[in-house]
């Protein structure tokens, strides 16, 4: 059956999407698979056309924008998780994600991306304090005022949230363990001065060896922004080195270019019992969140890692200890709250990809599909999705979500404006002057 005004069935537009989402190809290799599936003979599908890229990354956006809109029940405490996607031109999207929060399946494993729901895409140019508390409320519209908003602790957003609960009292922020475990790890680190020497020393010897027959012997690269959320094989390295030193008989290169390594013989394994020792909490919190026995998993996970005494060891620890505690008391007598955004990152991450596939421009649009690639996609939400939708309805909600307009999303912004860092924007479509409907009140046009 093909929806209304669709020339495919939507058997090919589901297994077109879930191709997208589930098996992580890219539209042309989408629009590829079901043209082997199609030459292959009679099938399911029960059609003989198949679709080009641009008509399966329509449909992504198309299913991503009914998401957006669609209404949620509201008879349910929610938990909110916020962050900014990447640059986009010279902006970013406020995104918003819930779930409620006797669905979330704490115990059992860390939130994937058919548990989520896309509540709100804002664009910002620059963000502070008040457009975060005005984005949270009008938010609200969707689900109610929700139990708690995760974050990953940055000012604006902290700022933001306490504004938010002056009129929502009971909403309380929790910070992500993941950043929470990486900024301290990043205060004691950076403040270290072996430390500092050691990754310097790593980078030159990775410069002087890059393009030499020794190439694969380099270290794996510290990211310039968000070093300390994947610094784990960097930490790993450099003990592995070690022990290749130690070696009966060491190999050539590896002493000819690390021997240098020998000297913080002392310091790698005390990094390393630091390193553990911030995984296994974030190990816990993002699988149990924060509930009465928390603490204690905590401290369970910390048993086995017979971390060295060390005083910078010992403050992390309690650094980690007062944290766990203090978000657990926010948590009432029964309830757990949620205490990681891990899955916002592996939202972007998918549009990310996606966004590879497309012209250096192609993301913005792109943007609106978010929604197709969390939650849950069935066979008769497809067909609502593809038939229900007027397509000059659609554009102008797009259109407005993403921002055509090269001045900002969806009007003025506040704010300088800087140049753009990356041509994310795709080319231009003439605006309409049609506002969106009253039934689809989270798409933030401020």
């Amino acid at each position: 059956m093909s929806p209304r005004g669709g020339q495919y069935p939507v058997a090919v537009i589901g297994l077109a999407v879930a191709l997208v989402r589930q098996a992580g190809l890219s539209f042309r290799g989408t629009a590829a698979a079901l043209a082997v599936v199609a030459a292959a003979g009679p099938t399911a599908l029960d059609t003989d056309r198949t679709p080009c890229p641009t008509t399966v990354r329509s449909w992504v956006v198309r299913l991503g924008y009914a998401h957006l809109t669609r209404p949620l029940a509201h008879d349910h405490s929610w938990a909110w998780l916020i962050d900014h996607t990447l640059q986009i031109g010279h902006q970013k999207l406020f995104a918003i994600f819930g779930i409620p929060l006797d669905q979330v399946p704490f115990g059992v494993r860390p939130l994937p991306l058919a548990d989520v729901h896309l509540l709100a895409l804002v664009p910002m140019a620059t963000t502070n304090r008040a457009q975060v508390a005005t984005a949270l409320a009008d938010a609200v519209a969707r689900t109610g005022p929700p139990r708690q908003i995760v974050s990953d602790g940055a000012t604006e957003w902290r700022a933001g949230i306490q504004d938010f609960r002056v009129r929502y009292p009971d909403t309380v922020g929790v910070a992500d363990v993941t950043h929470v475990a990486a900024n301290l790890l990043k205060h004691y680190w950076e403040g270290d001065p072996q430390w500092a020497a050691f990754t310097r020393q790593m980078a030159a010897t990775a410069a002087a060896i890059r393009q030499t027959r020794s190439a694969h012997l380099m270290a794996p690269t510290l990211r310039a922004r968000g070093r300390y959320l994947s610094v784990a094989a960097f930490v790993r390295f450099g003990p592995f080195v070690l022990r290749k030193l130690q070696a009966a008989e060491p190999d050539a290169d590896v002493v000819a270019h690390y021997g240098w390594v020998a000297g913080y013989a002392a310091a790698l394994p005390v990094w390393a019992d630091q390193h553990a020792l911030a995984q296994a909490t974030v190990r816990v919190v993002r699988v149990e969140g924060f509930g009465a026995r928390t603490p204690a998993l905590v401290a369970e996970a910390w048993e086995p890692l017979a971390t060295r005494d060390h005083p910078t060891t010992e403050r992390l620890r309690n650094r980690l200890r007062a944290y766990v505690g203090r978000e657990t008391r926010a948590a009432h007598p029964g309830e757990r709250l949620v205490g990681s955004t891990e899955i916002v990152e592996s939202a972007f991450g998918v549009l990310k990809r996606l966004s590879g596939d497309q012209s250096a421009s192609g993301l913005t649009g792109l943007s609106v599909g978010l929604g197709a690639m969390i939650g849950t996609t069935t066979r008769s939400r497809s067909r609502a999705t593809s038939s229900g939708f007027p397509r000059r309805s659609f554009r102008r909600g797009r259109n407005r979500c993403s921002g055509r307009r090269s001045s900002g999303y969806g009007g003025s912004s506040s704010g300088p404006t800087r140049p753009r860092e990356k041509p994310y924007q795709i080319r231009d479509e003439p605006e309409t002057t049609a506002s969106l409907t009253s039934d689809q009140p989270t798409i933030s046009l401020k």
